[in-house]
């Protein structure tokens, strides 16, 4: 029983993470290509420590990874396992599209 809790709590925490509209943009930013925190700042309307916090919640929830690049932190995709969620949520590419372009009829 403990085992079934711990991936029921697993699947709540990633729910949750894409349940804000901000972790949920940030996440389709990363759709395209893996980006700095300061990338992702510049692509929305929120201040930078907002934008880490974010990622943060979004890597706790193992729906990203950083890496070291020289200087430089990259976050990326787990790319599989974000597209089979969105798809499981009925997120078509055409929407996916439309949201990335701030279209969101």
């Amino acid at each position: 029983m403990p085992k079934q809790n711990t991936k029921i709590a697993k699947q709540v925490a990633i729910l949750k993470s894409l349940a804000d509209e901000t972790r949920l943009r940030i996440v389709l930013l990363l759709l395209r290509e893996e980006k700095t925190v300061t990338e992702i700042t510049k692509n929305s309307n929120r201040a930078q420590p907002t934008i880490s916090l974010n990622l943060r919640v979004l890597e706790q929830a193992g729906l990203i990874y950083k890496e070291r690049k020289g200087r430089h932190i990259y976050y990326s995709l787990h790319e599989q396992k974000v597209k089979k969620i969105l798809d499981g949520l009925g997120f078509d590419r055409l929407r996916l599209e439309k949201l990335e372009s701030g279209d969101e009829s």
